[in-house]
């Protein structure tokens, strides 16, 4: 394959897009609102003590080092390549354990639209998982601009949209006088911590907030780096949490803690939401959009720790079959791995 020179092709928008899309999604929510309004506590201590920290430092070290890599890039830089390569390793084998959730929620959301039971089948599932995962890849080869605007409508339409309607049914729920399931009460709100459940809910928040560095390895692909990293980094933060936040406390003020299911709590809650003022038809619709939006993070995913690695096989921590980039400038054989 011929070897190509990346283009910067990355604005602020996509670049906040892409980050948006690896971080706030909406299959995430209903994990957390099953602990009711102490996760709004959590959600609040692990941005004060995790998301802001890193998002801060992930800013700061994209503009101090602005190269490909990211992650790679910045160990390289201070405890040398074996160091860089072991975490560009970590930040790539990391997704090979995310992507049976994520895929498998793909697989039982398509199904709610067509036929739920289809959920329960292991057959119908493999495939749906093999198919996605082998589409957003053969996708990505088709370069970074191409990856960035999936990952664009992806949020756009697939978090964005179905955010606010949760949101937004939501909060017409609690003001119209409907019966909530949690109490807003200060002995709610504030958790057990000697309860071993709430700090499996609070590393369950932790994790959902990562990933804000991982968008630096396509450092090279942006415009101007230095400005527009950081503007990224500010606007993806305020869009996660702005989304993320009312969000979970909308599924948990409707949905009962003990019905929430960790693969289609989002479309429970958007369907007490739709059957309550009579627009049931319109459930697999957002169905589909909340698919759209986890296909865009599979497919943010799928490329991002791969740059990492490619900057590695770059200085020589991988055979050089994997320095080979097609002319998009895309790293197929990592893809391929």
């Amino acid at each position: 394959m011929k070897q190509a020179k990346p283009k910067r092709v990355l604005s602020v928008f996509l670049l906040t897009m892409i980050n948006v899309a690896t971080i706030g999604s909406v299959k995430n929510w209903p994990v957390t609102a099953e602990y009711g309004l102490s996760s709004v506590f959590f959600f609040l201590l692990a941005t004060l003590i995790f998301f802001i920290p890193t998002s801060l430092v992930s800013a700061e070290l994209a503009t101090g080092w602005p190269k490909t890599g990211g992650v790679y890039a910045w160990v390289k830089e201070a405890f040398g390549h074996r160091s860089g390569f072991l975490a560009a390793w970590l930040q790539w084998m990391q997704t090979i354990v995310w992507y049976p959730t994520a895929l498998s929620f793909i697989a039982a959301t398509i199904a709610y639209i067509f036929n739920p039971k289809l959920a329960q089948n292991n057959l119908y599932t493999f495939f749906t998982i093999l198919i996605v995962f082998w589409a957003t890849t053969l996708i990505n080869f088709r370069g970074m601009r191409t990856s960035g605007w999936i990952s664009s409508l992806g949020m756009i339409l697939g978090t964005f949209l179905p955010g606010l309607v949760i949101i937004l049914l939501g909060f017409i729920w609690y003001f119209s006088g409907q019966p909530t399931q949690i109490a807003f009460t200060w002995g709610n709100l504030i958790p057990d911590m000697n309860n071993i459940g709430q700090l499996v809910l609070f590393t369950g928040v932790l994790i959902s907030l990562a990933g804000m560095e991982m968008s630096a390895v396509h450092a090279r692909d942006v415009e101007h780096p230095k400005r527009d990293y950081p503007k990224a980094i500010l606007f993806s933060a305020l869009i996660i949490l702005g989304l993320s936040i009312p969000g979970v406390l909308a599924i948990a003020i409707v949905v009962p803690q003990q019905e929430i299911s960790l693969l289609a709590g989002s479309l429970q809650a958007i369907a007490i939401f739709f059957e309550k003022y009579h627009l049931g038809p319109f459930i697999p619709l957002m169905a589909l959009l909340i698919t759209l939006g986890t296909i865009g993070s599979v497919s943010t995913w799928t490329v991002g720790p791969t740059k990492g690695l490619l900057a590695a096989a770059q200085t020589g921590d991988l055979p050089p079959l994997f320095r080979k980039l097609n002319k998009n400038a895309m790293p197929v054989p990592l893809l391929i791995m």
